[in-house]
């Protein structure tokens, strides 16, 4: 196990070189929080449960290099642990614009589901851009025999108010690829590329959701039902 660990560790470590500066020019920060449905693209991961979140984030100010990990506890009728590992920098364009890009690996070491077309691990690139109160992302999956060539875009805007609130919104578009293991399962109805939207208000540590998705599918757990999530994430540095 720990040595699977390892191996998936250095699989995202892309840009080690980065990630050598001397400490006392990184910054260090961590997270906690707790949600009432854990919804990383518009659709329940953690089966519309409970789910809890722990994470150590690190930065250099100097050459822009990050990385970071985030656990995310899953419910259902097997529940487990997702661990998101990141590696990347962040590029600055000008004084309102910056680019983002890097690696993501989402592991489930104690999924007792995990198969071939349903592994224990999987790697995206990604990449995202900002500009003021306005941001966009791309994912795409680069291993794995299912999720392969599948990608995931999403564009999002934020307007902090006076009264210490900040709204915003969101959508997104999640569309599978055509692997060999992902032909018939999409056939079936197992999967279908759908569509996402956002809106949201945050105040100090809280943050209100109301969503929904485009397509109503039992295996993804999708529903064009509006969403009402209340997530609590505490930031604090080291």
């Amino acid at each position: 196990m720990m040595r699977n660990c390892l191996q998936k560790m250095a699989l995202v470590a892309v840009l080690p070189s980065l990630l050598i500066s001397p400490l006392a020019s990184a910054d260090f920060s961590g997270s906690v929080g707790l949600t009432n449905s854990y919804l990383p693209r518009g659709i329940t991961a953690s089966d519309d449960k409970l789910s809890l979140s722990a994470g150590v984030h690190y930065s250099n100010p100097k050459n822009g290099a990050f990385a970071g990990v985030k656990a995310h506890t899953l419910g259902g009728e097997s529940p487990y642990t997702q661990y998101d590992t990141y590696v990347g920098m962040t590029k600055p364009l000008s004084e309102k614009a910056s680019v983002d890009i890097g690696v993501l690996s989402y592991q489930w070491p104690d999924n007792k589901a995990a198969t071939d077309t349903r592994p224990s691990h999987g790697e995206e690139l990604f990449l995202t851009g900002r500009y003021g109160m306005a941001d966009a992302s791309v994912y795409h999956f680069i291993n794995t025999p299912l999720m392969k060539g599948s990608t995931y875009v999403r564009a999002g805007v934020k307007k902090p108010l006076k009264n210490g609130i900040t709204v915003g919104a969101n959508v997104g578009h999640n569309s599978y690829g055509d692997s060999e293991e992902m032909k018939p399962l999409k056939a079936f109805g197992v999967f279908e590329d759908y569509n996402h939207y956002q809106v949201s208000a945050a105040w100090k540590d809280l943050t209100l959701a109301v969503g929904a998705a485009d397509i109503d599918n039992t295996w993804l757990k999708a529903t064009t039902d509006p969403t009402v999530t209340l997530t609590w994430e505490k930031n604090f540095g080291f």
